[in-house]
Formats: C-alpha cells, structure tokens, sequence
C-alpha cells in the first residue's frame, strides 16, 4: 500500500457506514489492508497504529528508532501530550500495514 492509497482510502473510511461499503470501493487495494485502514480510521492515533502493529511501546519505539519518551509523549493524555506529525503518522501507519501484510504471503 502506498502512502497515496493510505490517505484516500482513510479519507473515504469516514463517509462509510460499514466495513463492507469500505471494502467494496477499492478494488485495487488487498482486502487484508484495507481491513486494517478500516481498524484505525475511526481513532487514528499513534496508539491505535502501535496496538494494530502488535509491538509494545519500547518495541515500536526500538523497531521505528524513536525515543520511548516520544512514544509516551504522543500517547499520554493532558496538558503534556505532545502530538505526532499527520504526515509521520500516516507514514508508520502504512508501514505497519505494509508489514502485517508481508505476513500473510
């Protein structure tokens, strides 16, 4: 999935009312990936991306070379809570879509 499939295809998971209204627009798109943009659409987060990877905070951390602290940072709620660039989300969230996907084959 490219960085340009993702976007579109977060964009248009919002007007959809089901997962099967979503996977039918994209023909082009595997289902398997279009399943995890789905998963993460409603609440796109750098936790929701880290939980959809299946790394802990000090594995996703070690596995995108980010300081754990900037995890937390991005994670935590608050007056403290830092936010994660839209562009550097969108990047780590094709990447663990890319990845999940390499595991399927």
């Amino acid at each position: 999935m490219t960085i340009t499939q993702f976007t579109t295809a977060r964009a248009a998971a919002s007007s959809c009312h089901s997962s099967a209204d979503f996977l039918g627009r994209f023909p082009d798109i595997a289902p398997w990936e279009l399943e995890d943009v789905w998963t993460v659409h409603d609440d796109y987060s750098i936790a929701t991306v880290r939980a959809l990877s299946g790394l802990t905070q000090a594995e996703f951390a070690e596995r995108y070379h980010i300081p754990p602290r900037t995890i937390e940072n991005w994670t935590q709620s608050g007056k403290a809570r830092r936010e994660i660039s839209p562009y550097l989300l969108d990047l780590l969230a094709v990447d663990v879509i890319n990845t999940r996907a390499a595991r399927k084959y």
